[in-house]
This record gives structure tokens, sequence and C-alpha cells, in this order.
């Protein structure tokens, strides 16, 4: 299916998002920095609550996150967090 050419890829190394960990969410981390630190530190427990922020302050994150929540294992992951 043709996107129309709105195709919009977003390249981040993902060893190099260690700074965002004290970074506040807010209009001081850009998009593409949230969806880094979503992606990162998704199962990972001691990150849950940002996480939990970003979702809440991006909807395609958190629609992202439902679509993950298909796949048993990171389900089950995630889930150990709550």
């Amino acid at each position: 299916m043709a996107l129309g050419g709105r195709t919009w890829i977003v390249t981040l190394e993902m060893a190099k998002l260690d700074y965002l960990i004290g970074k506040p969410i807010g209009e001081e981390m850009s998009a593409a920095e949230r969806r880094g630190f979503h992606f990162k530190y998704l199962t990972d427990c001691g990150k849950r609550q940002k996480i939990n922020e970003i979702m809440e302050a991006e909807e395609e994150i958190a629609m992202v996150s439902e679509m993950l929540m298909w796949f048993p294992v990171m389900k089950a992951v995630i889930k150990t967090c709550d």
C-alpha cells in the first residue's frame, strides 16, 4: 500500500539514549527522544513511571504499546511491572 509520500523515518542510536533518564518529558524532550526512550526502556520496571508519562503525552506511543501487548512475551514482561 502506498503511503502517498508521507513516510517518516527516524533513526535513533539506542545505546546513546541514557542521557534521557534525567530529562523532563515536557517540551525539553523531543518527540523522537520520547519514542526512543519508550522503545529502549519499555520492559524496564524501574522506568515504568516515566514510560507511563510518555504514553499519556503521546497518543501514538500509547497505541504502539497496546499493539505490542498482542505479543504474549511482551505482555508477560510488561505485566510484571504493574
